[in-house]
């Protein structure tokens, strides 16, 4: 017989720590679903993580397609490393994601050749400025302040993850964990993924 179980704050510390209520109901809520119709399935996502430059010419085509005929959410996070921008991902649905990456271990030179960078970031510019591309993402910021420094643009911001969660409750943790595992249908830490990139699994 197989167990499951849904951890969540002891109802007496909610009492003391009212911030809590919202993420003990949100637990017992996510409980009750999994109890009537069995956990959550793992979602069949489709992630491009180590692209061609005919990959992500095309992503970025057929987005900008989309956002060319109706406003789209799409969803933008920066990984920087040394001052510099190591990698772009977006996502455009809850399965669908592509990773640009800029900086690579093992090579120095980095991971486009100069001619192919400059029109991936072109279409990224076209993207992300355009009024109907409405971005989204976690401390936006931050991340735009290398795309203004280090690409010469700011996305067109539409919602900032990090400050919403601060507005809506502002006594919880405001880190992405955090979020996901409140919000998530399906979530698992992954934190231990990056270690494993590195060591190139």
């Amino acid at each position: 017989m197989k167990v499951c179980c849904t951890p969540t704050y002891h109802p007496a510390a909610v009492l003391r720590m009212w911030d809590w209520r919202a993420v003990a109901i949100l637990d017992l809520k996510r409980a009750c679903k999994e109890l009537r119709s069995g956990p959550t399935p793992k979602p069949n996502w489709q992630f491009c993580i180590r692209p061609s430059f005919s990959d992500v010419v095309n992503t970025l085509g057929a987005l900008q397609a989309c956002i060319n005929s109706e406003p789209a959410w799409i969803d933008l996070d920066l990984e920087t490393k040394v001052g510099h921008i190591s990698c772009c991902g977006l996502s455009w649905t809850k399965t669908e994601a592509l990773c640009i990456p800029f900086m690579i271990p093992e090579d120095r030179s980095g991971y486009w050749l100069l001619e192919e960078e400059a029109q991936i970031l072109l279409a990224l510019y076209r993207l992300l400025t355009h009024p109907n591309c409405w971005v989204r993402g976690q401390n936006l910021l931050y991340d735009a302040q290398y795309t203004y420094r280090r690409w010469g643009f700011i996305p067109n911001v539409k919602q900032d993850t990090m400050i919403s969660q601060h507005v809506l409750w502002a006594g919880l943790p405001k880190s992405l964990a955090f979020q996901a595992s409140m919000y998530a249908e399906w979530y698992q830490n992954w934190k231990p993924d990056k270690e494993t990139w590195k060591e190139g699994g």
